[in-house]
């Protein structure tokens, strides 16, 4: 997988990258949701013989625009989220610096300069995906941003069935019921490290409970 680092603004041209089919998020944990939003990027990567890229951003919104509220806490450091993500079977990873000057785009110059810009043919991103100054963007507007340059597709959150297929870490099964949904859908062994359990006895049995994600 080859990774780019992005500061705003950048100098990268539309020519020098391959037509790509786009997934964006922050991914935070590359929990079941962000896999469905990837996988779907790379479905259609594969159907249309395109490269299949990610755009993830850093540092975390809350630690540059929010003056009034303490950053929120990351569950993943990035260097195990690039590498959480290259298992997915990114081939092109951009990493974005979110700083004030990126926050300042206008939904219609993050399209242009971040999606259009680096060659992307098609962008797929979750139905709670937001872009632009104050998040004005949304998969809902974004058609319109791309002005029938490029296709988009939203994925829709995850359902009950998604849910259910959540795999068992090491064996150990968790009661759904007990844990923060977002949280509880991890399917790498290396975000364990990151997470603190506290176990929880209910009715004779056990389970755990994880901190609050990102």
């Amino acid at each position: 997988m080859k990774t780019i680092h992005i500061t705003h603004p950048h100098h990268l041209t539309k020519e020098e990258q391959p037509e790509s089919v786009m997934a964006l998020g922050y991914f935070d944990g590359v929990h079941l949701g962000h896999q469905k939003v990837i996988g779907t990027a790379k479905q259609i990567a594969e159907e249309r013989n395109m490269t299949l890229a990610v755009m993830t951003f850093h540092p975390h919104p809350s630690h540059v625009l929010g003056r009034d509220q303490e950053p929120k806490d990351l569950i993943t450091p990035l260097e195990d989220k690039i590498s959480q993500i290259e298992q997915l079977g990114t081939e092109i990873l951009y990493v974005v610096k979110f700083n004030e000057e990126f926050a300042s785009l206008t939904p219609k110059q993050f399209v242009d300069q971040y999606v259009l810009g680096l060659n992307v043919q098609h962008a797929v991103a979750g139905f709670d995906f937001t872009y632009g100054k104050y998040g004005k963007g949304t998969m809902e507007t974004m058609p319109l941003d791309l002005d029938g340059k490029a296709d988009c597709t939203m994925v829709e959150k995850l359902t009950e069935q998604d849910k259910k297929s959540a795999p068992a870490i090491f064996g150990m099964h968790f009661k759904t019921e007990t844990l923060n949904w977002p949280m509880f859908c991890l399917d790498s062994p290396t975000l364990l490290k990151e997470l603190s359990f506290t176990e929880i006895k209910e009715g004779g049995q056990s389970g755990f409970r994880l901190p609050m994600s990102a």
